[in-house]
């Protein structure tokens, strides 16, 4: 029984999280995923995927990794972050989604949209930058909410930029 659930009903890597979750009914875990565009191994347990919906928008979903035993481990959706993102906009320079999890664990992912933006500064820590073809994508974590005025973006000369271009 447990060989059977080790190969079938538990997933082995994070990506086959959403793929199989692609149709499920339960409303929580319904991820429409479409294609992947990044993995983060934040911890031995934690894995942060950046993927695209059936709408070609970004979702990011927070995978942990369970151990059963000695030698079977499986992944699970322990948090999706609320509302997908375009990954094209003409009005704005970034976009920002963020949440609490895990205890007041907050994170943060957006998309830049305008090739001016270098760096990203939430709570006076940099976030990290992703790129891929011409998507970039940013995240950050860690134990407190993001403050009024906490979220900046500067050019490559180290100038702030106003997030409406």
């Amino acid at each position: 029984m447990l060989l059977f659930l080790s190969f079938y009903v538990f997933h082995k890597c994070p990506v086959d999280v959403l793929e199989r979750n692609y149709d499920s009914h339960d409303v929580s875990k319904r991820l429409r995923y479409s294609g992947l565009f990044h993995q983060i191994e934040i911890s031995p347990e934690e894995t942060w995927l950046f993927y695209f919906n059936s709408y070609g928008n970004l979702n990011c979903a927070v995978l942990e990794k369970k151990i059963l035993g000695d030698d079977i481990a499986y992944y699970d959706i322990a948090y999706v972050i609320a509302g997908d993102m375009e990954i094209n906009n003409k009005e704005l320079r970034t976009q920002i989604r963020g949440s609490s999890h895990e205890e007041g664990r907050w994170i943060y992912y957006g998309v830049i949209y305008d090739d001016s933006v270098e760096k990203i500064v939430l709570n006076d820590m940099e976030a990290n930058i992703v790129s891929k073809s011409d998507l970039q994508v940013f995240y950050a974590y860690w134990d407190e909410e993001l403050v009024i005025g906490g979220y900046s973006i500067f050019d490559s000369e180290g100038n702030e930029l106003d997030n409406y271009r």
